[in-house]
């Protein structure tokens, strides 16, 4: 059963310092502020607080807790609490920079909202997170002209083919859903596959536009062109097998004539075919390469030749650190941003069969 003195005596650091704590320290400055919101006043709650904010001035949940507690009680207090984490202690942490930015936008302070994360886009540059909170900024505000000007700089400007991808399906995305025009999202989607023609994901937001389309101003001849070009195009022959089987089942939900519906079924069992004996082929390859291996560790170990997974390398020198070498480039180092990941978590699943994939015989 905790109680105050017993969660203020294991307290072992009440002090700033630049080695963050152990896992048990910060545990408990977590449990004792808790237990003092469940039954302190205001004002010890809020000294605790304060000297948690000490001793724990790095860490970005403990200045998150302390400004979500104070905006129950004082709004000047709470902009004081995100000014001083921001601005002092912790100067690339997004969340709690986005965290006061959405605090500032619902007290009306629009100005304030938008110019901390300008702020926060030039100290963290490039993060889709924080570039696609200041276009929802703009579209909250309801400013189609400036939502549309921000996509089009991101995507133009992207540090990479993945960023660029992503910025791209998230522009078509607002350009239908929101702007209501299907031929500038499309566009949108088809400039980017000429960037990137090996994305699948970018055929796959493709042809879900067309489907959401479909049969309203998108007929049957553009949905097979658009079939026709993805199988033609530079996609692996996984990612061609998985549109097929998307084909057959526009067929079945959809078409009208059987002699097509017979033409692309019977397309995509040889589509499924082929893909089997490469998969077949690259296993026996990889047991081929297994087996030489052992082959080549066993006439190692007759020759008295030390195994190169055992052999021990002579160390190498030790290189001092760059003194070059700034904050900047380690934050970066530590963060978590795939484009490729995030925008890879898209998933487009149908209820249907595999068409094939475990039935089909391998010849």
């Amino acid at each position: 059963m905790f109680n105050s003195d017993s969660l203020a005596f294991q307290i072992k650091r009440s002090y700033f310092h630049v080695t963050p704590l152990d896992k048990a320290q910060l545990k408990n400055w977590k449990s004792y502020i808790d237990f003092e919101i469940e039954n302190g006043t205001h004002a010890s709650i809020v000294v605790l607080f304060e000297r948690c904010c000490i001793a724990c001035a790095l860490y970005e949940d403990i200045w998150l807790k302390y400004a979500k507690y104070m905006q129950l009680h004082d709004v000047e207090a709470t902009r004081a609490i995100y000014k001083r984490a921001c601005t002092i202690h912790l100067p690339l942490k997004a969340d709690l920079h986005l965290a006061w930015a959405f605090f500032e936008e619902n007290q009306g302070q629009n100005e304030a909202a938008w110019a901390i994360l300008n702020q926060l886009e030039q100290a963290v540059p490039n993060l889709p997170l924080i570039s696609m909170r200041r276009i929802s900024f703009y579209r909250r505000q309801g400013k189609p002209d400036d939502v549309v000007g921000l996509f089009e700089h991101y995507v133009q400007h992207a540090v990479s083919k993945e960023a660029r991808n992503f910025f791209a399906a998230k522009y078509a995305r607002y350009l239908y859903k929101i702007g209501g025009n299907f031929e500038k999202a499309k566009q949108v989607l088809l400039d980017a596959i000429k960037n990137d023609p090996k994305c699948y994901i970018l055929y796959l937001q493709t042809l879900d536009l067309h489907y959401q389309e479909y049969p309203r101003n998108v007929k049957d001849k553009q949905i097979f062109e658009l079939f026709d070009r993805i199988m033609a195009s530079e996609l692996t022959l996984d990612e061609k097998v998985e549109f097929s089987r998307r084909r057959v089942e526009f067929l079945e939900d959809f078409g009208i004539e059987a002699t097509k519906m017979n033409e692309y079924y019977e397309k995509h069992q040889q589509l499924v075919r082929q893909y089997q004996r490469e998969r077949k082929q690259k296993a026996i390859q990889i047991d081929i390469e297994k087996e030489l291996e052992a082959k080549r560790m066993k006439k190692m170990a007759r020759k008295g030749v030390p195994a190169a997974t055992n052999y021990q390398y002579p160390a190498m020198p030790v290189i001092p650190a760059d003194p070059s070498a700034t904050a900047t480039q380690g934050y970066y180092g530590n963060t978590d941003w795939n484009y490729a990941a995030s925008y890879g978590q898209t998933q487009y699943d149908y209820p249907y069969g595999s068409y094939g994939y475990n039935n089909v015989p391998t010849t």
